[in-house]
């Protein structure tokens, strides 16, 4: 299942974390069409690794893996990490991702990136919520 949706309708902030301590934030131009859907494959390990370190992080209350492709020239498509955070201030934000981009970026090949979302609002979640599951739930323990 795929999903699109107008950056004019959702405001992306995307902060790309395939080398974490490169991480620059970027803006979804207004009007440009953005694509969200599960991805066909993920990196062996990936989910453990990211799970494991939110376990760590209290503020963080869902993460969901899905990928993005946003309509632009010279994109491509990449992971989308989305995490659903309590109120919590910004550099609490950087250090969550800053972690997790550390965690994902040894599973990663070297053409593959991920953009990680901390945005609580109602068009992003629910855009993200039609295409995955969230992999991890705060205080749900995985059962597989």
């Amino acid at each position: 299942m795929r999903c699109s949706v107008q950056a004019a309708t959702i405001s992306l902030v995307l902060l790309a974390a395939s080398l974490a301590l490169a991480q620059t934030p970027s803006t979804v131009p207004a009007g440009a069409e953005v694509f969200i859907g599960a991805p066909k494959r993920v990196p062996d390990g990936l989910v453990t690794a990211l799970k494991t370190r939110l376990a760590k992080s209290p503020d963080v209350a869902e993460a969901s893996l899905a990928m993005i492709y946003v309509k632009r020239e010279g994109e491509v498509p990449h992971f989308l990490l989305f995490l659903k955070m309590d109120d919590t201030p910004d550099f609490v934000k950087d250090l969550i991702r800053n972690d997790l981009g550390n965690a994902s970026k040894a599973f990663l090949a070297d053409d593959e990136s991920v953009d990680i979302m901390t945005d609580n609002s109602p068009a992003a979640s629910a855009a993200v919520a039609q295409v995955v599951k969230p992999f991890y739930i705060r205080g749900k323990e995985d059962k597989k």
